[in-house]
């Protein structure tokens, strides 16, 4: 199946096709694309949407569907929060004199403690991002709601589903981890942009089980 253009849907030419700089060339709109992501464009093979990866889920509660994934890790919360209670045992040690310290020191203590208030509060913040940090896409009375953030706090963005006519994962040009990390994209009469922090295997997941529920229902023939 050739490789198409998703941005202009145009077919591209192997010979504009690099595997060895993964960069591909549309010559209808002058785009240069990932040729991974053009190769994930083409999927094949059975897809269970019942069936998402860890991380992922599907839920479908006749009211309403929604496709998600967590963006954090729980491990790195985990260490975030054993580091956190390291340094607020030593901090309590030394302030109740459990842990000797020079006279010219205690006082030094209460301003200490203020300082470190502010670095202890964002490495909370970064511990509840890994533990409840998710993207979700809701679909309810041809309405989309894509939400990321953490718990009920986070960005909300409404998308009429059915001017939505493409589920793409492209490139967005930002480096992450030293790699070019690819976004979920929604295109149609209003394009929206998420899941950008997801892993590879929950962005697929996400994209296959949107463009599956964006298909139109099977024909059952006319009678």
């Amino acid at each position: 199946m050739p490789a198409t253009c998703p941005k202009c849907e145009g077919a591209i030419d192997p010979q504009d096709i690099n595997i060895g700089t993964d960069t591909a060339m549309c010559r209808a709109c002058h785009s240069v694309l990932r040729v991974t992501a053009l190769v994930e464009d083409v999927e094949s093979g059975p897809f269970d949407i019942n069936c998402p990866p860890k991380g992922a889920w599907f839920r479908d509660d006749a009211a309403r569907v929604v496709v998600g994934a967590t963006m954090g890790s729980p491990v790195a919360g985990c260490i975030i929060v054993g580091f956190v209670l390291i340094w607020i045992t030593m901090l309590s040690l030394m302030a109740t004199g459990i842990v000797p310290i020079s006279p010219s020191q205690q006082g030094q203590i209460p301003l200490f403690l203020m300082m470190s208030c502010v670095p202890m509060s964002i490495m909370v913040g970064v511990a509840a991002f890994c533990f409840g940090a998710r993207v979700e896409v809701a679909i309810s009375g041809g309405t989309a709601e894509v939400f990321t953030g953490v718990g009920v706090l986070g960005w909300r963005r409404c998308v009429d589903w059915q001017s939505v006519t493409r589920v793409s994962l492209a490139d967005s040009g930002v480096i992450v981890n030293g790699g070019r990390a690819d976004v979920l994209t929604l295109e149609g009469a209003r394009r929206v942009k998420f899941g950008l922090l997801l892993t590879t295997e929950r962005q697929r997941f996400i994209k296959r089980a949107l463009t599956t529920l964006l298909a139109p229902p099977p024909d059952s023939g006319s009678k």
